[in-house]
């Protein structure tokens, strides 16, 4: 792998097998590097963005999972993965945000007493 980026640094399919290579052997920063650059020199390429989000939500940097699958989508409005993950990525936030309030105390839940009441 890396003799034929050393022929052809710039081909974006190489550098895109490496950053699968390294993701696939849990060498996340580094595969992040290789996506990152390939958005940077390639942004048509929905692929880098929609795999650099699924390194951001493993690493529950769930806004810049997001924000990297707006731009897959962006790059390409018709690249169905990234809508499926950013589908996938909306339902765990919702997940999370209602499993919150029900796994705590009746005391945490109550409002603040700086809340105000509607006046009558």
């Amino acid at each position: 792998m890396n003799a034929q980026l050393a022929e052809t640094p710039d081909e974006a399919k190489a550098r895109f097998l490496k950053g699968v290579i390294l993701t696939e052997t849990n060498q996340t920063d580094e595969a992040i590097t290789v996506f990152t650059k390939l958005t940077e020199d390639y942004p048509e390429m929905p692929e880098p963005y929609n795999n650099l989000a699924v390194l951001y939500a493993r690493q529950k940097l769930y806004d810049k999972a997001r924000m990297a699958l707006e731009m897959a989508i962006q790059a390409n409005p018709s690249y169905a993965v990234a809508y499926e993950n950013l589908g996938d990525l909306h339902a765990k936030l919702a997940s999370q945000a209602y499993a919150r309030p029900c796994s705590s105390t009746p005391a945490a839940r109550a409002p603040s007493s700086n809340w105000r009441s509607p006046t009558t």
